[in-house]
């Protein structure tokens, strides 16, 4: 009886210890036909449990006395959850060449929850499968990916690659007049950029056939509201994101959002973020333009109930941009405590850049005791509550950036998705080597097809698209090249040296007798202000 029971408890243990086991094993062998490996994947966890998935792996060698390595990895992404769905990788050459291979399939390796695979085999290429084709882009997506991180480490000028991310701009036109916005913040710019037109559909063609089976992310923002366009262009960007399996990050400011996101497309969305400014209706509408909180918030509530009921794997992230100014910080923590009822998944918060001499008394600058009562009082709410979150240090202290409460994104070498360190590095004041979020990673394209360097206001104009110039053209071409060769040399662009995002993101701050240098070159409209922000800055 005492044996039975022993062998009864170490069974037990054998069959937890097996469904707790996340990675599933097999060894195949190929036919000179076979190219992609097949399988079926369910993916198994809550909603709430969801907000860690980023991606699952499957590790490969192609020897059967080959260890499973990093460096051997297909990342791939199920779209649904709770249940069964059929995956198709394209198989790498070396697996090919020598017809055989091990796997290593691990569902969920940065999150809780459990998976089951089935009907694991290799298969030939079918030319009227959709699955075959996005396993394509897939590949060509990490492969652009890894070849980002690379570029990276050894700063080329002539890229062997395309970027891995791109923003662009749908329209510069927006319905609302927001005072500190660079690009609508006066009656005359707003007049201005209203009056100019969407993107063609030609362009949009253009722009998603040459480029969106190279990239992972599509960030929809610019200088208008991306969400305004023609029902027409909407939904031709729509059918290209699904077509080529790319996610979507949309910056808006929340009105048009039941109009523009449902069930169909809520699988393609990466990121909502939605720029909010105020927790009471009258802060918010001075702020952004005598926009309605209440409409924001119920479009909010119309993207959150979506999400929840859509059982997706990776689910949309749901975000909050917050420019702190002397009429809103007092409202930061209570928006915060608001925001639970949606889940939110991150936090951008920012000091004002100030655009225009009007907003000059909205800046925070010079009041660091009220400013860091509520900051400290944010941050402490959004680690309560476990938000990730980027934001300034307190005031004071921008030398001590190991110390900070704040959450700085990184990136996996392997993929474009999202991880996070706690602290941001520390750099010293005579570090004369910086790195640039831009010119390896992201391509920026106007509504009218002209390519800039960066996200940088104002950055320098490399390029027009048309039917003679291509996006590889102008990624590649003499100016793009120059920028960066010139990058930490004293030959660097002028933009760059004077990049306050380059400043925020890296946290390289000048002296203050370097920002008056600026301030005898009139070629860019900035007060001085919007330069002093940088002081503070630790983003």
């Amino acid at each position: 009886m005492q044996g039975l029971l022993k062998n009864r408890v170490r069974l037990k243990f054998l069959l937890n210890k097996l469904k707790s086991k996340k990675n599933r094993y097999q060894s195949l062998k190929l036919n000179s036909e076979d190219k992609y490996i097949e399988f079926d994947i369910r993916l198994n966890f809550s909603f709430k449990q969801g907000q860690t998935y980023q991606y699952s792996k499957l590790y490969y060698s192609s020897h059967p006395n080959q260890e499973f390595s990093e460096n051997r990895v297909i990342c791939f992404q199920p779209l649904y959850r709770n249940k069964f769905e059929r995956i198709i990788l394209l198989l790498p050459e070396a697996v090919i060449q020598s017809k055989f291979i091990s796997i290593r399939i691990d569902g969920l390796p940065y999150s809780e929850g459990d998976f089951d695979v089935k009907k694991i085999r290799v298969v030939e290429a079918d030319a009227n499968s959709n699955l075959m084709q996005h396993a394509h882009w897939a590949n060509n997506q990490q492969k652009v990916r890894k070849q980002v991180f690379e570029s990276e480490q050894s700063l080329p000028g002539l890229l062997p690659h395309y970027p891995e991310s791109l923003s662009l701009e749908l329209t510069p036109r927006c319905n609302l007049q927001c005072p500190h916005c660079s690009s609508h913040g006066t009656l005359a710019l707003h007049k201005n950029h209203n009056s100019r037109p969407q993107m063609s559909s030609q362009l949009l063609d253009k722009i998603a056939h040459e480029l969106f089976p190279h990239i992972t992310t599509l960030s929809l923002v610019g200088r208008g509201e991306p969400t305004m366009v023609s029902n027409d262009l909407w939904d031709q960007c729509m059918r290209h994101v699904k077509f080529y399996g790319v996610k979507i990050s949309c910056v808006t400011n929340g009105h048009f959002v039941k109009r523009r996101f449902s069930e169909d497309t809520l699988p393609y969305i990466d990121e909502l973020c939605i720029s909010i400014d105020g927790n009471s209706k009258e802060v918010h509408r001075q702020n952004r333009g005598g926009s309605s909180l209440r409409k924001v918030l119920d479009n909010v509530n119309h993207f959150h109930d979506l999400r929840q009921n859509a059982q997706l794997a990776r689910r949309p992230k749901l975000s909050f941009y917050w420019t702190l100014m002397t009429n809103n910080i007092h409202e930061l923590p209570e928006f915060i405590r608001a925001s639970e009822e949606f889940d939110p998944d991150y936090f951008a918060i920012r000091h004002l850049v100030v655009f225009h001499d009007k907003d000059r008394e909205l800046s925070l600058m010079g009041r660091p005791e009220e400013t860091n009562h509520y900051l400290q009082e944010a941050y402490d709410e959004l680690a309560k509550r476990g938000i990730k979150f980027e934001g300034p240090p307190l005031m004071n202290e921008s030398r001590k950036p190991a110390k900070l409460p704040v959450n700085i994104i990184a990136r996996d070498s392997d993929s474009d998705y999202l991880s996070f360190r706690e602290a941001p590095p520390t750099v010293n004041e005579n570090d004369t080597f910086e790195q640039c979020t831009w010119m390896y990673r992201t391509g920026i394209i106007s509504y009218n097809g002209e390519v800039t360097t960066c996200g940088k206001h104002y950055g320098e104009l490399v390029g027009v698209l048309n039917e003679q110039t291509s996006f590889h053209d102008v990624w590649n071409g003499d100016a793009m090249q120059s920028l960066r060769n010139c990058f930490n040399t004293p030959d660097i662009w002028r933009q760059c040296k004077e990049c306050w995002l380059r400043e925020l993101r890296w946290h390289s701050q000048r002296h203050t007798q370097e920002y008056d240098e600026h301030f005898t070159d009139k070629r860019e409209n900035y007060t001085r202000e919007a330069w002093d922000y940088r002081a503070y800055s630790d983003l």
